[in-house]
């Protein structure tokens, strides 16, 4: 049980990640865009 809410806990952060890195990376495109 503790494996599996480790998982869990391991994919939400992962995905976070994702989302945190997407948030700051288009915003740095199109800055670039705009120079």
């Amino acid at each position: 049980m503790i494996n599996t809410f480790m998982e869990r806990l391991m994919a939400e952060k992962l995905e976070l990640n994702d989302k945190l890195n997407k948030l700051a990376f288009f915003p740095k495109e199109n800055v670039q865009k705009g120079l």
